[in-house]
């Protein structure tokens, strides 16, 4: 599972980022791996698009609400 997949400017999803989710899907493929699970919030379009790109789908969707 990837969680707090992150660069430091959104605009370096389809650059740094694309890159980062290329080698580390061929580091886990190569030890084993037989699926990525990434974590990305709804309003982080830039990052959707490079999961989208690298083939990932969406599985699920958590929603929350705070209880006073």
């Amino acid at each position: 599972m990837i969680d707090d997949f992150a660069v430091s400017e959104p605009r370096h999803w389809l650059t740094i980022g694309e890159a980062l989710l290329s080698h580390v899907s061929t580091l886990l493929h190569e030890h084993g791996a037989a699926q990525i699970i990434a974590v990305c919030a709804e309003r982080d379009l830039a990052k959707a698009e490079v999961l989208r790109r690298s083939d990932l789908t969406v599985a699920s969707s958590w929603w929350t609400k705070a209880l006073k």
